[in-house]
């Protein structure tokens, strides 16, 4: 998974199915078939899980920029020395606007949540 493909994930639950995302400012992106809909339970449970995140869970720091639907997480590795260490990710969506962050080695979603706090300060 790649930091856009998570963006385009939390698109698709914001959306209800996959939006055909614009690749080049200015420039219709075209696709050979159009992407399933998400199952009526999908549609219905999945905003319901994200908001959680952010109303109880690893993305409560993001709470004071309002409606925002979130998912936090690790990515364990071991590096050359077997240590064990992990990816830090958050992806989420507020309003038509997905974003994922993903720091390398990061340990813990709360080096992404801060991250994205000054993304969406900047976005206000």
């Amino acid at each position: 998974m790649t930091p856009f493909s998570a963006a385009l994930m939390a698109a698709t639950v914001a959306h209800g199915s996959m939006p055909t995302p614009t690749l080049i400012r200015d420039s219709v992106t075209t696709i050979d078939q159009p992407p399933a809909a998400l199952t009526a339970n999908a549609a219905q449970d999945l905003p319901v899980l994200m908001r959680a995140v952010t109303s109880e869970g690893t993305g409560k720091s993001l709470q004071s920029f309002g409606e925002i639907y979130l998912k936090t997480g690790t990515a364990e590795f071991s590096d050359e020395t077997g240590a064990i260490h992990a990816h830090a990710w958050t992806v989420g969506y507020q309003g038509d606007m997905a974003f994922a962050a993903l720091i390398v080695a990061g340990d813990d979603s709360s080096r992404t949540n801060a991250l994205l706090a000054d993304f969406l300060t900047a976005n206000q």
